[in-house]
């Protein structure tokens, strides 16, 4: 009994952290481009946005309270480094473009191309870690339940680039 009433307020200060840090995500995150998060990434990432369905449907899978301040940090500790990773990507490609049109060399657009593309490597990277975390968070019956959110939730939707 006595641990327990140690517990319980070291319990309540963690809930009460991870609540603290969700709602301070979007205050890190850095100004997007039209659509939010997950246009950006839908427009810069081959992969799938997983961290969606957790946000939107956590409540489905019957997370517990640690999953939830796993997912929470994960959010605090990525989200915005993502997002901004995405707004570059994007502006990077508008730059391609305009280097085209305005005549650049081919040497200076190609510097350009590889830039682009590394950043698009790192978040498909970031993401595939991602995947990887929720994975292991989730207990394999979560998982089975997750997947078929996430395929519900993108139902004939294709990922757009």
């Amino acid at each position: 009994m006595k641990k327990l009433l140690i517990a319980l307020p070291l319990l309540s200060a963690a809930l009460f952290n991870t609540a603290m840090a969700e709602n301070n995500v979007e205050k890190q995150m850095p100004k997007q481009s039209n659509g939010g998060p997950m246009a950006v990434f839908k427009q810069t990432s081959p992969m799938p946005l997983l961290m969606g369905v957790i946000a939107k449907q956590g409540d489905k899978l019957d997370l517990t309270d640690k999953q939830s301040a796993v997912f929470t940090q994960w959010r605090v500790d990525n989200m915005a480094s993502s997002l901004k990773i995405g707004n570059e990507i994007i502006a990077g490609d508008k730059a391609i473009n305009q280097a085209a049109i305005d005549g650049k060399s081919n040497a200076e657009i190609e510097k350009m191309l590889t830039s682009v593309l590394e950043k698009r490597h790192t978040l498909a990277s970031n993401m595939l870690t991602c995947r990887d975390m929720i994975k292991k968070t989730l207990d394999e019956g979560q998982w089975e339940k997750f997947i078929a959110l996430y395929s519900k939730q993108n139902k004939g939707m294709m990922h757009s680039h």
